[in-house]
Parts: C-alpha cells; structure tokens; sequence
C-alpha cells in the first residue's frame, strides 16, 4: 500500500465492478465477446450456407444461444480479485455501508457477474447503466453524489469516503464528488500498481490518493485502522 497515512476509517465505501472486483481488464472483456460473438456468428453462417439473409430468412439469429455464452464468458473470465470477499466480510460485521457504482449494465451483465463473484447481496446500493444517463456516469460525479445523499437520507452518517476503482474514470469521478461536498473527504483508491487509476493518480492528482497493488494490500491496511476486525 501507496500513501497509508492519506487513509481514515470511511463511513462509506464505494466500489467500481469491471476490473476492480474482478481480476479482468475492460479490454479483456470486449476482446473475449467479441470473440465468442464473431466465433458463434461464423458457425451458423457455415451451417446456413454462408448467407446472412439465409441465416435471418431462417430465424437461426434468435436462436444464438446467448445465455450458455455469456455463462461461459462468466466462467472464464470473471473471477474475484483475491482479498474482496474478505474485504466485504469485514466491512459488513463492523457496518460500514457499500455501494457499487458501475458503467456497466446490470442486465444481464452486472448482475451475473455479481452472482459469479458471490457478492449479489454485498452493497446497500448498487448503480449500473441503466440507472444513469450517459452524461452523468462516470467520469461524472452524479452516480457519488446519488449515494451519498441516499444514505444520508437514510440517517448515515458519511464524512470519510473510499472510492476504490482501477480506472482513470473512477478517480476523476472522486475528484469531482470532493469538489462537490467539499465538507466529506472523498480518498480515491487505485487497485493495481499498474492500473490506469494508478497512473492517473501518479500523473494528476500529486500524490492525494492512494494507490494498492491489490486488496490483500489494503486488508493489512485496514487492520491498523478497524481495532474491531474480526479474525
């Protein structure tokens, strides 16, 4: 861990979904669809004579068995970072509110991907695509300022906040949410020493964040600061 004295017991943790909770990249994601669609398409177009119009005059396109692929996508690509059950755990036993804040979409994407990380019922809020406009997802500060003011309706107390992500969205995001509630101190927190979050940190915010090679890194962390981490 980068910057362990920038680091206070948060009131609120608020987590990115793709690369963050999981060990994949973005890139990987869109690299591996791409190939299982493109793959997939090649199949039914041999089978179908090599006609697209054949193929849609046939109405195999409705019957690409989306589901089975997007399991296997699942299976072969989204696996937990180490550490972030453990993580969870321990900040739900000492009642620490969690929200999700992803670009992605829940359906059927997010909420799979979830279910494939055994963390569907971890985060007291949880926002995707569909729950944003597209100008107000991230880099947009609107998706943390809906999270805060939830909460605090809902009689929390949010002063310390971590935004824990791997991309550059993800710590501008933060930025502009300290710049709107300039009374919370909002820490951004880059997982992965080589992460785009990590070198936007390094590049533009001087050294005001914090930078974890992974949440193993950031477990240790949090046993200096929880005295009540349970073992």
């Amino acid at each position: 861990m980068l910057s362990k004295p920038l680091l206070e017991r948060p009131d609120l943790v608020i987590f990115d979904l793709d690369g963050t909770l999981t060990e994949e990249s973005r890139a990987l994601s869109r690299l591996t669809t791409s190939r299982v669609a493109e793959a997939t398409l090649v199949h039914l177009l041999k089978v179908s004579g090599n006609s697209y119009l054949s193929l849609k005059e046939k109405g195999l396109l409705q019957k690409i068995p989306l589901e089975r692929l997007k399991d296997t996508f699942l299976n072969q690509v989204a696996r937990p970072r180490i550490g972030i059950r453990r993580t969870m755990e321990i900040l739900r036993k000492i009642d620490i509110p969690t929200a999700l804040l992803s670009n992605n979409h829940e359906h059927p994407w997010g909420e799979k991907t979830l279910e494939r990380l055994g963390l569907t019922n971890s985060f007291q809020i949880r926002l995707f695509a569909e729950s944003l406009f597209p100008k107000h997802q991230k880099p947009s500060q609107e998706g943390l300022d809906y999270i805060i003011s939830t909460l605090v309706t809902q009689g929390h107390y949010i002063e310390n906040i971590w935004m824990i992500g791997n991309s550059p969205h993800d710590m501008q995001a933060a930025m502009e949410a300290s710049n709107l509630h300039p009374d919370k101190k909002i820490t951004p927190i880059a997982i992965g020493e080589l992460s785009g979050a990590a070198i936007f940190l390094s590049t533009f915010l001087n050294n005001s964040g914090v930078i974890a090679s992974g949440f193993e890194d950031l477990l240790n962390t949090m046993q200096d600061l929880f005295c009540e981490v349970p073992n």
